[in-house]
């Protein structure tokens, strides 16, 4: 993101734990210092310019000099906050996805020992340790950006599948449909989706099984036809993996729920 990009960090002010109660909240005009906001717990949400942004432990916010906002607080909880003076203001904030906040939390209570024992060149620690901060954020959002292109690469593979699969589809198949080589379609499509396609299509087939059996569909057999699957046995055996429990006992189970109901 360019404006991290540009950003010089000229000094830390603070780098503090704190907690906030439900639906506490207030407004910041022209806030004078740049914040970074992790919650730790809980989730707070914020209005900036006609825009809401949700902080949580995978969305991280970060507050520019001279911005104005309100924040309203919907579950309590941790946070960590850090106030720094750097080279611009801006006037609109900023929500970040992370994958993990673990190695963030790592280099802040690194930053926080730093400045509570006043460390030798601690000023210097803390400056180092906001900018580690900042560019964990800029990979997050690489990698965000890096998924959302490939899936929209791989869209119309992934709209075949949902059309056609009751079918008996082959990689092949599908990759044909976004016209790219299978090797390299299964390498994109397991990196946005974290499975190969094959597992993706039995997904779909399985969770739309789960439906049927919650209702009244006449029989197991009859599902697994309408779902792709020409042998109960087949059927059965990839249901139970998927579900941990065998297509009977499921759709028992959800009778006897609905029944409690």
């Amino acid at each position: 993101m360019e404006i991290l990009a540009d950003l010089v960090i000229t000094n830390v002010h603070s780098a503090s734990r704190m907690r906030t109660g439900k639906n506490v909240g207030g407004t910041r005009k022209n806030r004078e210092f740049w914040g970074i906001v992790l919650k730790v717990e809980g989730e707070t949400e914020y209005f900036c310019a006609g825009k809401k942004y949700i902080s949580n432990a995978n969305k991280m916010m970060l507050l520019p000099a001279g911005s104005s906002y309100s924040w309203r607080c919907l579950e309590e909880g941790d946070f960590l906050d850090i106030e720094f003076e750097a080279n611009f203001k801006h006037d609109k904030i900023f929500s970040f996805p992370i994958a993990s906040s673990l190695e963030i939390l790592k280099i802040f209570n690194e930053l926080e020992y730093s400045r509570l024992m006043k460390e030798p060149f601690y000023k210097t620690k803390c400056i180092s340790g906001t900018y580690r901060i900042l560019l964990e954020m800029m990979k997050s959002v690489k990698t965000e950006y890096a998924l959302s292109s490939k899936y929209e690469r791989i869209k119309p593979s992934v709209e075949y599948i949902a059309k056609n699969h009751t079918k008996n589809l082959t990689n092949a198949e599908i990759s044909s449909a976004s016209n790219i080589s299978t090797v390299y379609f299964r390498k994109i499509f397991t990196e946005v989706f974290g499975m190969p396609p094959i597992r993706y299509l039995h997904k779909i087939r399985l969770e739309k099984a789960q439906e049927m059996l919650s209702g009244d569909y006449s029989s197991i057999e009859d599902v697994a036809l309408a779902v792709g699957y020409g042998s109960i046995y087949h059927f059965s055996k990839m249901f139970k993996k998927h579900t941990g429990l065998s297509p009977s006992k499921f759709a028992a189970l959800r009778k006897k729920t609905r029944a409690q109901r």
